[in-house]
């Protein structure tokens, strides 16, 4: 009678141990957001990405029109001062300070567009490492599962060939 109530407080031991390893839910010490979800937001923002990149190639554009225009005034400036017309210098000096004022904005648009832009890739690069750590997590756990259930399996099988 002793060899079968231990038998039967074994099966029972058994048995609590599969059915907590299978009902057991796996938490997480830092709260995660689903992958997909993370990998909707990377594809917004890589959206972003492309038309802020696209913006700043327009204000380099113009930006180089700016300069090519700068440069030109500059030759005239250079004319009018050996023409010593002092109305035509100031009017050609004006122009370049205005032309020069709007370069300055525009470059500070595209400093500002590429900061964005790096933002917006550091985000990208941080949620790739999350999907990663999530996914090793999950790997872990499958292997951990895996290797309880081998256990289980051979406690199981060295009891029913003990019997």
């Amino acid at each position: 009678m002793v060899i079968k109530l231990k038998d039967i407080i074994i099966a029972v031991g058994i048995i609590v141990i599969i059915l907590m390893l299978v009902f057991k839910k796996d938490r997480q010490v830092f709260e995660v957001p689903k992958i997909v979800e993370v990998e909707k937001i990377i594809e917004g923002k890589e959206t972003v990405i492309e038309r802020v990149q696209v913006e700043i190639v327009k204000e380099s554009k113009l930006i180089k029109r700016l300069s090519t225009q700068i440069e030109q005034l500059r030759i005239e400036l250079m004319e009018v001062k050996q023409a010593k017309d002092t109305v035509r210098i100031i009017e050609v000096q004006d122009t370049i300070i205005d032309k020069l004022t709007i370069t300055n904005k525009r470059l500070d648009t595209t400093i500002i567009l590429r900061d964005s832009v790096i933002v917006d890739q550091r985000y990208i690069i941080e949620s790739h490492d999350t999907i990663k750590q999530v996914q090793e997590h999950d790997i872990k756990r499958l292997k951990r599962q895996r290797n309880i259930g081998i256990l289980i399996t051979g406690v199981v099988t060295l009891i029913t060939l003990l019997k």
